[in-house]
């Protein structure tokens, strides 16, 4: 294998995984700090429950998106992989 092209081929995947890392961190940041606040939320005397049950609704769309994250990325190295079987 060239150099130069060994070079572009640690490059792209260098961005792949950058881009992946960001993809996922994002829903993930975001659970951890709405999971967060709706425990200090419950800690309250009284609760709002209601705010409680908003933040998780958003918990779960979160992981959701996480998720949509890693599906779209599988999707994209099978693709890849059965493009260069054939």
């Amino acid at each position: 294998m060239s150099e130069p092209f060994e070079h572009r081929r640690l490059t792209v995947r260098e961005t792949v995984v950058a881009r992946i890392a960001h993809d996922v961190r994002q829903p993930l940041t975001s659970i951890v700090i709405t999971g967060a606040a709706a425990k200090q939320l419950l800690e309250q005397s009284p609760p709002d429950l209601e705010a409680v049950k908003r933040m998780l609704d958003e918990i779960v769309g979160a992981s959701f998106r996480a998720n949509e994250v890693f599906e779209s990325n599988r999707v994209l190295i099978e693709d890849r992989s059965s493009r260069k079987k054939n």
